[in-house]
């Protein structure tokens, strides 16, 4: 059997959680007491901080694992010891029936026929259900973990930001929320912040109008209302988009492929870039979105701070757009398109648009989409 219990190992994993808290305590102390009060001195803590989060998740990470493990090991000794006691037992029944044995034996020497019977194997054990439910529950664990470091970051980045003067997000977004949003009654609605923004904004822009419209049509028939929601009942997911986006950027290659940013995606062909479009976390730009409005013959209306609102017209061939002469592939300074000047001209009650925000100094690890819906 393992050299160490469940009930041992439980008590192991209980004295290292202890004296973590205890070391944590006197380092925290210590890095309060010699980093001072100020600016810099926040900087510090929040950095020690950090840190020992990660140590604590590490560890509870560790005991995971060697809890599984535990486990496993102990499941794997307990079949070799059924094995074992198996072939004890052949033995003992060869020895008393020699005859039999010897019967066997000639029967075999005499057969033409080869045996085609595999020789015994010692089976790798299979996990019991508590052990599945364990690997399982480790899995979602460090994929927790994982979004837990990105959300620490951002929110020490932010932080950073505040403590260093007059918010530029928060000035940001009120700027875009005074001159665009607000006369119309629309509000942003943040998406998270991990490489797939601008595709996870669009996914709620689909879903937010499929809603609305169905909405709107239950004032219609009893049998029409059924099909148009069955037509409609789908929740489109980020990782759908961006397999909208990519067969986009395939079918029309002869007109993104010029403007596509190898560097950026730190590619060398335009196939490498669009398989990253379609299975990374990389972040989606002005290229992306003219993809996607003309995938779903959408509208697509960016607000942000710097410009007027950018139209990206949807549901026309990216080859007969004479906007610009280039699909409308400009850099996202307010000249792509169709420059909304005032927003005047902007039908808001247009449910089929999509409206994202742009967004410079939304988190201060770099540029961010979100989703703009009515209040």
């Amino acid at each position: 059997m393992s050299s160490i219990t469940k009930e041992q190992l439980a008590l192991q994993h209980k004295k290292e959680s202890k004296t973590f808290e205890s070391n944590k305590r006197i380092a925290i102390k210590k890095v309060k007491g010699t980093a001072g009060k100020g600016k810099k001195g926040k900087e510090v803590l929040a950095l020690a901080l950090e840190e020992w989060t990660q140590k604590y998740n590490d560890m509870n990470q560790k005991h995971d694992i060697e809890l599984v493990t535990l486990l496993q090991n102990d499941k794997m000794e307990e079949e070799e010891d059924k094995v074992e006691g198996r072939v004890e037992e052949d033995n003992n029944d060869t020895i008393v029936s020699t005859e039999s044995k010897n019967d066997l034996e000639k029967q075999k020497s005499s057969s033409s026929i080869p045996s085609t019977a595999p020789p015994p194997t010692l089976h790798q054990p299979l996990l019991s259900a508590k052990e599945k439910a364990l690997t399982k529950k480790l899995k979602k664990k460090q994929k927790l973990l994982e979004k837990q470091k990105l959300q620490e970051k951002e929110y020490l980045a932010n932080k950073a930001l505040d403590e260093a003067g007059p918010n530029p997000r928060i000035i940001e977004n009120d700027r875009i929320y005074e001159l665009y949003l607000k006369e119309h009654d629309m509000k942003i609605d943040e998406v998270l912040a991990d490489g797939n923004c601008l595709y996870r904004a669009v996914a709620h822009q689909l879903f937010f109008i499929e809603n609305k419209n169905r909405n709107k049509y239950e004032e219609h028939v009893h049998e029409q209302q059924q099909q148009q929601q069955q037509q409609q009942h789908k929740i489109v997911s980020f990782q759908d988009v961006r397999s909208i986006c990519a067969q986009s950027l395939i079918s029309n290659q002869n007109i993104y492929e010029p403007f596509a940013n190898l560097d950026d995606y730190n590619v060398s062909s335009f196939q490498e870039y669009i398989e990253k479009v379609r299975n990374s976390c990389e972040w989606g730009g002005h290229l992306e979105l003219r993809a996607l409005a003309t995938a779903l013959k959408k509208n697509i209306i960016v607000y942000s701070a710097d410009s007027h609102p950018l139209h990206i017209q949807g549901g026309a061939d990216t080859d007969t757009d004479t906007d610009t002469g280039n699909g409308g592939l400009n850099d996202h300074d307010g000249n792509g398109e169709k420059d909304g000047g005032d927003d005047n001209n902007d039908d808001v009650g247009n449910d089929s648009s999509i409206r994202l925000s742009f967004h410079k100094y939304y988190y201060a690890l770099g540029e961010h989409y979100n989703s703009v819906i009515t209040s």
